[in-house]
């Protein structure tokens, strides 16, 4: 009884999130949708998300995209080249030489610390990669590529205000998972046994102090080089990674401040426990 009660849950699911891409499918289709692409991070949310889509009948053809930052956990880009690879999918890897901009941000300004110089990172990280992957795929001035999304609602405060779907030039941003709550996760994946009990991180830039240079080890590679900024930091008097200055310094003046949109793609935008 309980897997049947389970089996209908999913089905429920499945329709809900086919309703809501063909409803912005249909919606936009004013101008040729040359592609319907899973923006997948590794986190549980966009798994969730990319379980539905590719068993979705409201797409007839599924790519998928992830971002390589520069700065994310070793073996985080192979993690999620296995995983793709493995539901016989093709992975666009998209990248905008993150890792070298990172290390001359931090020199210039020292590690970021405020939601206001994430806004800058997420711009160049992540904002610059997927500018980099539509210029690739665009044939025609009109072309359109809608992105599949895991954000979900209940992530924040920030994010519940997060559209079905939106779009922004080229772009149609499909958040078809923002309704699910948990339970709703774990009933279409066991994310606990899709990554066996290990995950990683897409993105360390760090901006929320969460992490310290000693988190990092498990990932000698991305320890190394934030050690070595680090140290470049602490030798000219300034804070080091996941370190806060003196409250009278400021890296953004209130005038400059801009708003991160409620779609991003950042798995570490706005979470609970830093509102």
């Amino acid at each position: 009884m309980q897997l049947e009660l389970m089996s209908k849950s999913r089905q429920a699911l499945q329709k809900r999130f086919d309703e809501i891409v063909t409803e912005a499918l249909t919606t936009y289709n004013d101008k040729p949708i040359i592609k319907v692409v899973a923006s997948y991070s590794g986190g549980s949310d966009s798994a969730v998300m990319l379980e539905l889509a590719r068993h979705s009948r409201a797409i007839k053809q599924l790519d998928v995209m992830t971002i390589d930052t520069g700065l994310s956990s070793d073996n985080h880009i192979q993690r999620i080249k296995k995983e793709v690879n493995g539901l016989s999918l093709k992975l666009d890897i998209c990248s905008n030489n993150g890792k070298e901009w990172y290390r001359q941000q931090v020199s210039d300004n020292g590690f970021a610390y405020t939601p206001n110089i994430h806004i800058i990172y997420y711009r160049m990280l992540k904002e610059r990669a997927l500018q980099a992957y539509i210029r690739k795929h665009k044939t025609q001035r009109f072309d359109q590529i809608a992105f599949l999304t895991g954000v979900r609602r209940l992530e924040s405060a920030k994010r519940s205000r997060t559209p079905l779907y939106d779009k922004s030039g080229a772009r149609l941003f499909i958040n078809a998972i923002a309704e699910f709550n948990e339970h709703d996760k774990q009933t279409i994946l066991n994310t606990q046994t899709w990554f066996n009990g290990k995950t990683t991180e897409d993105c360390m830039c760090n901006w929320h102090c969460k992490y310290t240079v000693d988190d990092l080890k498990d990932s000698p590679k991305l320890h190394k080089f934030i050690s070595n900024l680090n140290d470049e930091m602490k030798s000219v008097g300034l804070w080091g990674y996941g370190e806060k200055p003196s409250s009278d310094l400021v890296q953004l003046e209130p005038e400059q401040q801009q708003e991160m949109p409620s779609n991003s793609l950042c798995i570490n935008c706005y979470t609970k426990e830093l509102l």
